[in-house]
């Protein structure tokens, strides 16, 4: 329940009322110059459908809109004196938010995608259009709108989702045909290898057997490969042991084909996912792996996929080069792939990134 709150407006309706120390009544050039200093503006301010907040450059806030209040849980004296941007940004995203303000102070606006938390913990998709203004000073004013019901509709199964998963449907297949065939071919010949080695030890020098045991290395290596290309296909162990298992199989095998990037890896899912569910993340980590590995030059990875009350939530953050989210030639066709799996579960992606500043990939589906 949101606690029912003035906004700053006394009882007989003549407007602001003094709030730190100040009079924001007070017709200074820099309140002229400030919509919601204004009066006209302030009711449009108050009025507005979409949450609106005025920050400073270090993320204080120093106004908020009743819908933002009301989107966040908290009441306007808990933003003005408890909070700041980043505390509505979830934990494991680092200093993503900050990424907006900078932007804002060198280009004077920023239009993006974001994640933020409400005040019971929820986590949720926001658009945000900021721009710089004057507000007894430089400031930023934030309009941001909650993109849940947006994704809710635009998600679902549709023919994308249908051919994404009989894709999945056919990598299956194909990895147990590998298994059947070309694997149990190879390791029947590992072991005949082996086996006529042993028997010709007896009467010929080791020496005259080295063409031999190559063949056998050579033999062991296609199976290691064999082996590889059928995990990545389709992991047994997703079917087998749950996503917990598939995705510490993946950030090892990623940690060891690159060993100067440090890796971290947070895992509570507990049980009760469903096979649409588990592949879905899974292809996702495999994804936002890939595309750090692959693109981003980062030398610290970090991986958060967590179950919530209601909800499986990942995080996938890095230090790397990143790249411009405006840009579709940037994009690439793994996020979109990420996106449109996502949408198998009804769920949600949002990629934050800024040249120079790392990416934060955030996917998040209901359980």
């Amino acid at each position: 329940m949101v606690e029912h709150v003035s906004h700053g407006v006394d009882e007989s309706g003549s407007g602001p009322k003094e709030r730190n120390g100040r009079d924001v009544r007070a017709k200074s050039p820099a309140a002229e110059a400030c919509p919601v200093a204004d009066e006209a503006y302030r009711r449009l301010f108050e009025s507005a459908g979409d949450a609106m907040l005025v920050l400073d450059f270090e993320g204080r806030f120093l106004d908020v809109n009743r819908a933002a209040c009301d989107m966040y849980g908290f009441t306007r004296s808990e933003f003005l004196t408890d909070l700041r941007l980043q505390t509505l940004r979830p934990p494991q995203s680092g200093g993503a938010a900050n990424l907006h303000i900078d932007r804002v102070r060198r280009e004077g606006w920023c239009f993006t995608e974001s994640v933020h938390i409400r005040g019971d913990g929820t986590h949720f998709p926001v658009e945000i259009n900021a721009r710089r203004i004057d507000y007894d000073g430089p400031a930023v004013l934030m309009g941001l709108r909650d993109l849940s019901p947006r994704r809710d509709a635009e998600d679902g199964e549709g023919l994308t989702a249908r051919v994404l998963w009989a894709q999945e449907e056919a990598r299956r297949r194909i990895g147990l045909d590998l298994h059947d065939g070309p694997c149990q071919t190879l390791h029947a010949v590992n072991m005949l290898l082996e086996t006529e080695i042993t028997i010709l030890e007896r009467d010929i020098p080791p020496a005259r057997l080295e063409g031999l045991r190559r063949v056998v290395s050579v033999t062991q290596g296609a199976i290691g490969d064999m082996r590889r290309i059928m995990m990545h296909l389709r992991p047994s162990m997703l079917d087998e042991l749950g996503l917990e298992a598939a995705v510490r199989w993946l950030y090892r095998e990623y940690g060891s084909d690159n060993p100067g990037l440090r890796m971290e890896l947070d895992l509570a899912l507990g049980g009760g996912l469903g096979d649409l569910h588990k592949t879905v993340f899974y292809r996702v980590v495999q994804e936002g792996l890939a595309n750090t590995c692959r693109h981003s030059r980062a030398k610290n990875v970090s991986i958060s996929l967590r179950s919530l009350k209601n909800s499986i939530e990942l995080i996938v953050r890095d230090d790397g080069c990143g790249f411009d989210v405006d840009n579709s030639r940037q994009k690439g066709v793994g996020l979109e792939s990420m996106r449109q799996l996502l949408g198998l579960v009804h769920g949600r992606l949002v990629v934050e990134s800024m040249p120079g500043e790392g990416t934060v990939i955030w996917a998040s589906a209901p359980r």
